[in-house]
């Protein structure tokens, strides 16, 4: 992979940890961004339809969230970005199967993450990537 193209997923991906600050998560904090044509057209974090006070995950999952990829893909839509077959998806964690069906449902064409997830149900990765989904993993060098 070229320099160039390193920094620019360093910027995005930076981009996608600053949404993962907003997150009120107290298991996991994630942050997504969307990009297309080197413009971000969705961002998001982990959300939860109630205030949590207490971590109720279930099979690693919160049955009150809101993913940051599902919400990211949301607000690209929202902000009139219906084709997402030429977009990336930036996210800090590698995406869990549900969230990778949706990228792929959605046709994005690539995801970039920072910090492996692991789903026991499948492998995400050979998921996305059997679907023609790119994926590529981002560190986030100082």
């Amino acid at each position: 992979m070229a320099e160039t193209e390193r920094q620019v997923q360093r910027f995005f991906m930076n981009k996608a940890f600053g949404q993962a600050e907003c997150s009120k998560c107290l298991k996991l904090k994630v942050g997504a961004v969307v990009v297309k044509d080197d413009t971000i057209v969705g961002w998001g974090c982990n959300t939860s339809v109630e205030s949590c006070t207490e971590c109720t995950a279930q099979d690693g999952h919160c049955n009150k969230a809101f993913h940051a990829e599902t919400n990211a893909i949301l607000q690209a839509i929202y902000n009139g970005v219906l084709d997402l077959s030429t977009c990336t998806i930036y996210v800090t964690h590698l995406p869990c199967i549900r969230c990778a069906e949706y990228i792929v449902a959605e046709n994005l064409e690539k995801v970039v993450y920072a910090i492996d997830y692991i789903d026991d149900r499948r492998d995400v990765i050979s998921y996305l990537q059997q679907n023609n989904v790119q994926v590529d993993k981002c560190t986030i060098e100082e």
